[in-house]
């Protein structure tokens, strides 16, 4: 959180030039209209305020206060200081989750713990939206942020196993230009026998 948090208002900055829509569209297709979503990681605030504008009702979770400060500067509601992996709902809470470029900054060890967070705090009928670096291992990358790196198998397997179904997935390139592709999935839970 250190360099979110040193960098927040440049990296707000930053982010609020890159369009998601391709990726928002069939998320909000899925969640239920005028619903309710959790914005896990949600940074800036970007993608809540993306969603809000959608008419769904937001709200937002990070653990920088930087960055949950920049987010407040534009506007932003219901904004919670949290943990990814301890999520302060109640279950069953969101008709959506949506972990963009999130859960990529827990530790690969983490992420059956975050996965089974997004479950509890979703509906039954509820979408959960993901979106990950693809390739192998954990390290730190150039910013000197710490990030873990799947594949389409392995994050399937993990889904499966915490009771979600995937329903699409995709791979699109880095809109910051950077040499990483990203791994978008929208998987629902499903009621492990």
């Amino acid at each position: 959180m250190d360099f979110y948090d040193r960098n927040s208002e440049s990296y707000a900055e930053g982010s609020f030039t890159r369009n998601l829509e391709s990726l928002l569209d069939p998320f909000c297709k899925l969640v239920l209209a005028k619903g309710s979503v959790l914005d896990l990681g949600s940074g800036s605030g970007r993608d809540s305020l993306a969603l809000n504008g959608r008419g769904f009702t937001v709200f937002s979770i990070d653990r920088s206060r930087g960055m949950l400060r920049e987010h407040r500067k534009k506007g932003g509601m219901n904004l919670i200081q949290g943990d990814l992996i301890r999520l302060p709902f109640r279950k069953g809470s969101f008709d959506g989750v949506w972990a963009c470029a999130s859960i990529l900054h827990i530790p690969k060890a983490g992420l059956s713990t975050a996965l089974a967070e997004s479950k509890r705090v979703l509906r039954t009928d509820g979408i959960l939206f993901l979106s990950l670096k693809a390739g192998v291992g954990e390290k730190i990358d150039a910013l000197g942020r710490f990030c873990a790196y799947y594949s389409e198998d392995e994050l399937a397997h993990a889904l499966a196993i915490e009771g979600f179904l995937p329903i699409e997935n995709s791979r699109t390139k880095d809109l910051a230009g950077r040499e990483v592709e990203w791994i978008n999935l929208l998987a629902k839970p499903f009621q492990k026998p």
